[in-house]
This record gives C-alpha cells, sequence and structure tokens, in this order.
C-alpha cells in the first residue's frame, strides 16, 4: 500500500540537501554597433555623471522581447559604474542622466524629489493649441497593475502635478488638426505629460495608452512610427562643483523627418 512504501528517518540517516543556486540573469550579448552607437550619444561626461540621449523603444533595464537595456549596453561600453537618477518611459527619447557612484546618484535624486531640476519636453498633440501658454495642475494617481505596468489618471486626491504647456505651431496633417509644444514639468509624476495632455483633450500623437486611437493611426499613415514625446533639456546644479549644467539632445530624426512633412500646412496661430 502507499502506506507500507513512507520510509521514516532513522538515526544516524544521512540527508543530503541539494545546493541552492539563485538563478541570475546571463550576461546580455552585446553587438559592437550598440556600443558605438552609445558613444556617439554621449552628451555629457565628467569624474560625477554622464548624460546620455537614449533612443525610443529601449528600456533602461532588459525585458519586454530584448535582454539588454540602456544599463547593460553603457557598463558595455564605459566599464564604469553607472546608476540611473530618475524614471523614464520607454517609448520616449529622452535626456538620461546617471551617476557614476553612489553618493553622486543620492545628491541628484534628492533635486529630483525637491524640484530643483528642470525638464523640458517636445511633443505632438492632437488639435490646434489656441493659447500660447497653458498650465495644467491636475492632481495624479498612479496604480500598478499586472506586470507592473503603470496606469495613471487624474484624481482630486492624488499627488500634486504641474505641467506648463507653450505652443510652438499649430499644423495641418492630412487635414487633421495638431500642434507642436514644448512643455515644461516641476513634478516628475508617472506619465505625467502624457495624463495632462490628454486631460486637456489634447492627447500625444502615437500614445497607445492614453491617447486618441484615431488620430494615431491617421498619423501613422503619414509615416509616425512612435510617440511623438521627446525629453529634450536638463537644466540643474551640479552635485559636486560649481554652477548649474544645461543639458540638451536635439529632437529625435525621425520626429524632426515627420513634423518636416507637416510644413506648409501649417495652421493659423
Amino acid at each position: 500500500s502507499a502506506a507500507s512504501d513512507v520510509y521514516k528517518r532513522q538515526v544516524d540517516d544521512k540527508v543530503r540537501i541539494p545546493p541552492f543556486r539563485e538563478a541570475t540573469r546571463e550576461n546580455p550579448v552585446i553587438s559592437s554597433k550598440w556600443c558605438d552607437s552609445a558613444r556617439q550619444r554621449v552628451l555629457f561626461e565628467d569624474t560625477d555623471l554622464l548624460v546620455f540621449n537614449k533612443p525610443a523603444g529601449i528600456a533602461v533595464h532588459g525585458g519586454s522581447g530584448l535582454n539588454f537595456g540602456v544599463i547593460d549596453v553603457l557598463h558595455q561600453t564605459f566599464g564604469t559604474h553607472l546608476e540611473l537618477v530618475h524614471r523614464l518611459d520607454k517609448d520616449t527619447s529622452v535626456c538620461l542622466l546617471l551617476a557614476k557612484s553612489s553618493s553622486v546618484g543620492r545628491a541628484l535624486q534628492a533635486l529630483f524629489r525637491e524640484g530643483k531640476v528642470a525638464k523640458k519636453y517636445l511633443c505632438l498633440v492632437k488639435g490646434h493649441f489656441s493659447r500660447r501658454e497653458i498650465s495644467c495642475d491636475a492632481r495624479l494617481k498612479t496604480q500598478r497593475k499586472d506586470l507592473g505596468q503603470a496606469k495613471t489618471q487624474v484624481d482630486p486626491n492624488g499627488k500634486r502635478a504641474r505641467s506648463i504647456f507653450r505652443r510652438l505651431g499649430n499644423y495641418l496633417a492630412d487635414d487633421v488638426a495638431c500642434a507642436h509644444l514644448e512643455v515644461e514639468i516641476e513634478t516628475g509624476r508617472t506619465h505625467q505629460i502624457r495624463v495632462h495632455a490628454a486631460y486637456l483633450e489634447h492627447p500625444i500623437a502615437g500614445d497607445t495608452r492614453y491617447g486618441d486611437q484615431s488620430f494615431n493611426h491617421r498619423l501613422a499613415r503619414l509615416g509616425l512610427s512612435r510617440m511623438y514625446l521627446h525629453a529634450s533639456t536638463l537644466d540643474f546644479r551640479h552635485p559636486t562643483q560649481q554652477g548649474r549644467l544645461s543639458i540638451s539632445a536635439a529632437e529625435a530624426p525621425e520626429l524632426v523627418q515627420f513634423l518636416s512633412k507637416l510644413n506648409g500646412k501649417r495652421g493659423k496661430g
């Protein structure tokens, strides 16, 4: 019977417990192409920090079908300790700030936390912008869902958030009204610009989570292959040296190329 097959341990029995091996991610194989590209994308570097012009579509850490991320590429390229200082969206091209030591990383994170880093973005949104500048102070609440994905929404009980949208130009894209904007954020909530833009009824072009899908499809037919959101400028006081750093990344080439298709179709205002 099953009961007769059960063995009860006896005195002096020897029990072997197999060694526990913690699962680790294998060292990713990164081609020289990625490393060469990384060197060309460094916007600023000194003994304390590095600012990298991250392209859209690649995350900081591996995942979502890619076994490596920006951090892996930079570690292999520069062979130095680097710590990410701030959050960012995978689908946004961005000035990415990294610290070369834990102490500098903590100092820079404190600047972000205290709102002492000026951050500017460029984006294309649905609809003509009637005013030269619009401020949005809608409070935001973020929930983490399955697989760690974040969803943010306007909530009067949420955290304080402030975004300032400034019109650079109104355009027509295949008879669809859109506006090119500069956005300055005074807080850094998850998906803040995307949610505030949608709240103002000017969703960002190509935004599949908070945007207008019909608008996105029409712009995709014109050649827009990604979300039109680019983190263009970081301005902050250097954590160990005197003076401020103001570092800018030119708008991503694919965005410049798409916007150039709208030239000559500029709307009023």
